[in-house]
């Protein structure tokens, strides 16, 4: 192949693996709904405790924890292994408004037996995540590993991220994140990086709002 044909085949590629869902990028083949765990997504009912048990179902396989275009109420922190788990949701809504203070909405952190390479990528996307309020301690997301070796790299996209303390806090062993068409909005701060721990090392955020 050679000449313009060579050419749209290689422009073509980066856009077509961008445009892959979570589930064809994660290594494990499972796929969970909360609701196979009770959770109801009216708004309502606190489903942190189903989301929870969805994302622990998945095992040490990994897979994707599936979310449907509702309202899930999360009155309590979740947390997910970023070599194992990806999130995929369809404008599903993660209402974080009844946090407790000085709480995540979202931890991604990698435990000691989290494998260190040759694992896919791992996305969490098409989430809208609303907290208690920009003047608090809250955090939509924070990426933290206390093993050693370990990193809570994974990639967002098509996030939107309102009203927390900080939108999205980068700490120990956050590295090789990436950023699509993120939204960070009505936040205290929008970005943090709380660690020099083997942290920030190749950052990219493409297309993002980003706004305190």
């Amino acid at each position: 192949m050679a000449g313009p044909d060579r050419r749209a085949l290689f422009t073509a590629a980066p856009l077509a693996l961008a445009a892959l869902p979570a589930a064809a990028q994660a290594p494990g083949t499972g796929r969970v709904t909360p609701e196979a765990f009770g959770a109801r997504g009216d708004g309502q009912a606190d489903d942190a405790r189903a989301i929870q048990a969805a994302i622990n179902a998945l095992g040490p396989q990994g897979g994707v924890l599936v979310l449907a275009a509702r309202t899930y109420r999360v009155d309590r922190g979740l947390r997910l292994d970023p070599t194992r788990v990806s999130v995929s949701g369809a404008r599903a809504v993660l209402d974080g408004r009844r946090l407790p203070a000085g709480t995540a909405l979202l931890t991604v952190t990698a435990p000691a037996d989290a494998p260190q390479y040759d694992h896919g990528p791992q996305v969490i996307e098409g989430l809208i995540l609303r907290g208690p309020g920009s003047r608090g301690a809250s955090t939509g997301i924070a990426m933290a590993t206390a093993a050693e070796t370990r990193s809570s790299r994974i990639t967002l996209r098509n996030l939107s991220i309102s009203d927390f303390g900080t939108g999205i806090d980068y700490g120990a062993k956050t590295y090789l994140c990436q950023g699509f068409s993120l939204q960070v909005h009505g936040c205290g701060t929008c970005l943090a990086f709380t660690s020099n721990d083997d942290a920030g090392e190749s950052m990219s955020f493409y297309g993002c709002t980003l706004g305190n």
